[in-house]
């Protein structure tokens, strides 16, 4: 399952699915850098940053907010 990591709260990423679901992934359980906005696959017991979605993420964000700003 992948989930994005809305924000840090403790030793806690509060993460969100695809479904607009939220948990609570204990940090020590994630591999990679942790913070919020990186996405997060599960992988048995652990959970890894995906870079390459992270970074295809931030760029449809950024586009998306490019099209807000033109006239």
């Amino acid at each position: 399952m992948k989930y994005i990591i809305d924000r840090i709260e403790g030793d806690f990423a509060v993460c969100e699915n695809d479904a607009g679901e939220l948990k609570d992934i204990d940090i020590s359980l994630i591999l990679g850098e942790v913070a919020s906005g990186k996405v997060i696959i599960s992988k048995n017991e652990s959970y890894v940053v995906d870079e390459r979605l992270t970074k295809q993420r931030e760029e449809e964000i950024n586009k998306l907010a490019d099209g807000i700003w033109e006239e």
